[in-house]
């Protein structure tokens, strides 16, 4: 699981470099039981918004 969510976020990532940050940050908080900052998830809805 972990690395299709790699490989996922690096093909969009190539078209939004911000999105697979966050991505990423999702997946790496389900393995470690640790939630993202909210300033990161601010920040990518943020980003879809616009």
């Amino acid at each position: 699981m972990r690395q299709a969510a790699h490989e996922i976020t690096t093909t969009l990532g190539s078209n939004s470099p911000q999105y697979a940050s966050f991505a990423s940050s999702i997946y790496d908080s389900a393995a470690t039981g640790v939630p993202p900052p909210d300033e990161l998830l601010f920040d990518s809805l943020n980003h879809f918004a616009n």
